[in-house]
């Protein structure tokens, strides 16, 4: 069994790492919200689709 000074230090260290973890998430968001309009995946999806398609289609 861990002391109390153990287990506090663990406990802050979950702390610490739940608290970059929301950090990088919030930047992450804030991002993708600077990075201008939001193209629909569906939209992504076929465009890599033909452009796969093209390539074998050239050998």
């Amino acid at each position: 069994m861990g002391s109390v000074a153990q287990h506090a230090a663990e406990w802050l260290r979950g702390r610490d790492t739940d608290r970059r973890d929301l950090d990088t998430l919030r930047e992450a968001i804030r991002l993708g919200d600077e990075s201008g309009s939001s193209i629909r995946a569906e939209t992504v999806f076929a465009e890599l689709r033909d452009a796969i398609a093209r390539r074998r289609a050239q050998g």
